[in-house]
């Protein structure tokens, strides 16, 4: 082994046209999950209590919505 711990990943397809996601977290990485959402026509929902302005201007665009607080 190098080091690296094994993970095992199980593949899934689905088909999320119009369906509810949820993306917990505003930042770059919440932004390029979004990005993937709404490429397979996802409705997004983001909360957090900020986001960057990529998801701002989408929120503004109408694409997602934000909810500005912390997750509960």
């Amino acid at each position: 082994m190098d080091g690296r711990t094994l993970v095992n990943v199980f593949p899934v397809g689905l088909i999320l046209s119009g369906r509810p996601c949820l993306v917990v977290g505003g930042g770059k990485v919440a932004a390029r999950k979004v990005g993937l959402l709404l490429d397979a026509e996802a409705a997004v929902t983001v909360i957090a209590p900020e986001v960057t302005d990529e998801l701002q201007a989408l929120a503004a665009a109408g694409r997602i919505r934000v909810v500005a607080r912390t997750f509960q």
